[in-house]
């Protein structure tokens, strides 16, 4: 594995812890099979996060894709059916429905959704655009 891959693959567990830590993580359960509208701007006690904001920001809130990559990881999440806008909640942490990756609401520590868009980032990191190091 290329030192490319194992720097990305350090920073999207830095980046996932970092951003567990964040307010909109707080209460650490997302929607699961949301439509990328679900929710806007119709409820307080839900934020929207897309994934192309969260592979672009800086580390240690983001993954510091350049937008080429972000690009291409958004579209190859989308065409595995995957979602490419996070709904939090955060007054309260949600339980599971039928466990992880199997109902409507989904942990972020736990969730095999999030280690699916992780594995398809790290596959595009590196691909399109030079980082130094």
């Amino acid at each position: 594995m290329g030192l490319r891959k194992i720097g990305f693959l350090v920073a999207s567990v830095v980046g996932m812890l970092a951003l567990s830590g964040a307010p909109a993580f707080a209460q650490d359960c997302f929607l699961l099979h949301a439509a990328s509208t679900s929710h806007a701007g119709k409820s307080g006690q839900w934020v929207s996060m897309p994934l192309a904001s969260i592979l672009v920001a800086p580390a240690p809130d983001g993954f510091g894709m350049c937008q080429a990559e972000a690009d291409r990881t958004v579209a190859l999440v989308k065409a595995a059916g995957l979602p490419t806008v996070f709904f939090t909640r955060t007054t309260k942490v949600l339980p599971d429905a039928g466990g992880p990756g199997k109902g409507g609401i989904d942990h972020f520590d736990d969730s095999p959704v999030i280690n699916q868009i992780m594995g398809i980032a790290s596959g595009v990191y590196g691909t399109i655009c030079t980082y130094g190091g």
